[in-house]
C-alpha cells in the first residue's frame, strides 16, 4: 500500500473511532486565562455575552466578549470555580484578549493571568467515552460543561463533560501529566485523531472555528452561537445591537452547511452565487465528508438563501 493510501485508511479508522467508538485529541495549544480577584464574578458579569453570576460552581458555559456594534474580540468556554475563573479559547487570541479585559479595568479588583504554559488539555469524543473515563479515574461522565476534579500520577486535574462530535470530555492536566495519558489512551486502544481528520467530524457538526469561520468581524448570531448570548441576564458590551437582532431585524447573514455535488472540495474564500449567478456569500471552510461520500463546507450566505434544502452553486 502506498504512502497516500495509507494515511487514507488512518484518517478512515480515525473518523470511525470518534463516530463508532472513542477518539482523542491533543488541544494543548488551547489557551487559558485565570481570573482572579474579588470583583472577578461581577466585572464579567457586566462585561461579557452569557451569564456568570448565575452559574454553579463547577460548572461552565460559552461566552463571547463584544464590541459595542456586537462583533465579537474573543469567543471561550467559562468555567466558574471556587477561586477562580478559567476561560478557554483558541491559543492565538490569547495576547489580544487579555489587552482587551485589561482595558476595561478601571476601579474593579481583577486580574487576569495566562496560565496557557500550565495546563495541557485533551479531548475524548465518542460513544464509548464514558467507559475509559471509568477506567482512566473511575468517576462517571460529568454532565456537559460540569467539572469534577480527578488525580492522575498525584497530580490534580479537571474532569469537564464536553460534547464536541459526539458524547466527550476534556482532560485538563499539567502538561508532563497529559503526555502520559496519551500514551496510557493509546495503550487502551484508544487513537489520536489528526487534525485532518477533526476537520471532516467540525463541519460535519457545523461547528465554526475562531479564525476560520468566525472573527471579529462576526456577530455571534450570525455564526449561530445563539449558546454563547444570554437574553435574561443585566446589561453588557454589545446587548443593545443582540436583542434588536434577536427581537427586531434579524441578522443579514447567517453560517449554513454545505452539501457538495462535486469532487473537488472548495478552497477557503470560495463564492457561493444563486439562481441568477449573483454572489450571496463566502465559504469559510470545507471538507471530505466520510459519512456523505461527498464534500462539505461552512459558508455565510445572505439572509435571503439561508434555508434547508436552498439550492446554490459554487463558483469553482
Amino acid at each position: 500500500m502506498c504512502r497516500m493510501q495509507t494515511q487514507v485508511a488512518e484518517a478512515i479508522d480515525q473518523y470511525r473511532a470518534v463516530r463508532r467508538r472513542v477518539g482523542f485529541f491533543d488541544y494543548s495549544g488551547r489557551g487559558k486565562i485565570v481570573v482572579e480577584g474579588p470583583d472577578r464574578i461581577t466585572f464579567l458579569q457586566s462585561m461579557i455575552s452569557n451569564e456568570v453570576v448565575a452559574l454553579e460552581e463547577g460548572t461552565g458555559n460559552l461566552a463571547s466578549f463584544l464590541t459595542a456594534r456586537g462583533k465579537m474580540v474573543c469567543l471561550f468556554y467559562l468555567y466558574k470555580l471556587a477561586e477562580h475563573i478559567l476561560l478557554d479559547m483558541e491559543g492565538g487570541d490569547i495576547e489580544n484578549s487579555l489587552s482587551t479585559f485589561d482595558k476595561f479595568v478601571i476601579m474593579d479588583d481583577v486580574r487576569f493571568q495566562d496560565a496557557t504554559p500550565d495546563w495541557g488539555h485533551l479531548s475524548l469524543q465518542g460513544p464509548e467515552t464514558a467507559g475509559i473515563v471509568s477506567e482512566l479515574f473511575s468517576k462517571p461522565l460529568p454532565a456537559d460543561l460540569s467539572m469534577k476534579e480527578v488525580e492522575s500520577e498525584g497530580a490534580q486535574g479537571w474532569l469537564i463533560g464536553m460534547t464536541r462530535y459526539a458524547t466527550g470530555c476534556d482532560l485538563l492536566f499539567p502538561p508532563a501529566v497529559t503526555a502520559r495519558l496519551a500514551e496510557r489512551l493509546q495503550e487502551l486502544g484508544v487513537p489520536s485523531v489528526h487534525s485532518e481528520v477533526e476537520e471532516m467530524l467540525r463541519i460535519e457538526s457545523c461547528r465554526p472555528r475562531w479564525g476560520v469561520d468566525v472573527d471579529s468581524d462576526n456577530n455571534p448570531l450570525e455564526a449561530r452561537l445563539d449558546a454563547a448570548v444570554s437574553l435574561s441576564k443585566g446589561c453588557y458590551s454589545g446587548q443593545e445591537v443582540i436583542s434588536k437582532a434577536t427581537y427586531v431585524g434579524g441578522v443579514g447573514r447567517l453560517l449554513m452547511g454545505l452539501e457538495i455535488e462535486a469532487e473537488e472540495t472548495p478552497p477557503r474564500g470560495t463564492a457561493v452565487l444563486d439562481e441568477q449567478s449573483r454572489r450571496v456569500g463566502t465559504v469559510t471552510s470545507a471538507a471530505h465528508s466520510p459519512a456523505l461520500g461527498r464534500p462539505i463546507a461552512l459558508a455565510y450566505l445572505r439572509k435571503a438563501v439561508s434555508r434547508p434544502g436552498q439550492q446554490v452553486a459554487l463558483e469553482l
